[in-house]
């Protein structure tokens, strides 16, 4: 298998032309406010949840492509404001969410390879 491709099968099919394939969810939440909560030990605890929140939304985890939280950039102004560091928080869910494809049989055939 490779990873980073899609593959649809079936493409002979009439795609419907409000298709959506790909969907994403973006969770980011002001940095002050994990701050004050905990930092990355509360940021974790409240990804969990909102990753379990698109998870529903999605339909199930197997609809999941990917979902990552990023703690990697740092917030200048608080950061400076605080007098250390304090870094930004978000958690970007792209998952699959739907078939473009107005026959349903084929909608089972499109593969996306992580």
């Amino acid at each position: 298998m490779r990873y980073g491709f899609l593959s649809k099968k079936n493409t002979k099919h009439k795609q419907q032309p409000d298709a959506k394939v790909i969907d994403e969810l973006v969770f980011d939440v002001n940095t002050a406010y994990f701050d004050r909560n905990g930092g990355y030990e509360y940021a974790k605890e409240f990804f969990a949840e909102a990753y379990r929140l698109a998870v529903q939304e999605a339909g199930g985890e197997q609809y999941v492509l990917s979902a990552v939280m990023h703690a990697d950039e740092r917030n200048r102004a608080l950061s400076e404001q605080l007098g250390r560091d304090v870094f930004h928080y978000h958690l970007p869910v792209v998952y699959w969410a739907g078939c473009c494809y107005d026959n349903a049989a084929a909608r089972h055939e499109f593969t996306c390879f992580l």
